[in-house]
């Protein structure tokens, strides 16, 4: 982020995550994880030097029903309340996040919550370890 203003940027953009219900909010340096990131998504991602992670809790009705994962219905329901109801309200804060860093004078590149980019080993745009 640019040094003017950063300070109220970053501010702006963790009242927004959280008014949109985020109760986790990061902004991490990749330059450290550069080669990582580009040998797993690309030279072009190089071009954005931080990257803002956010999350929120999910219900403990949910996460305690993992432990039941051979039951189809249970599957059924967490798939359904992951991909269906949680996924697109993080995909919905990111776009919320990245329409403010243009009107801030910066790019973003939104990754989906969902994505993966290698279907055999399930790894998205950035590494994992």
């Amino acid at each position: 982020m640019k040094d003017i203003g950063k300070v109220n940027l970053k501010g702006e953009l963790e009242s927004l995550a959280k008014d949109m219900g985020a109760t986790y909010f990061g902004i991490a340096d990749l330059t450290s994880a550069r080669q990582p990131i580009t040998e797993q998504g690309g030279e072009f991602l190089t071009q954005f030097p931080r990257a803002i992670s956010h999350g929120f809790v999910l219900t403990d009705g949910i996460v305690n029903t993992l432990g039941k994962h051979q039951n189809i219905a249970v599957l059924h329901n967490y798939w359904y309340y992951v991909y269906r109801i949680v996924n697109p309200r993080l995909d919905s804060i990111s776009l919320m996040l990245a329409q403010s860093l243009d009107r801030a004078g910066f790019q973003a590149f939104v990754v989906p919550s969902s994505q993966t980019v290698d279907r055999t080993k399930l790894t998205g745009v950035f590494p994992t370890s």
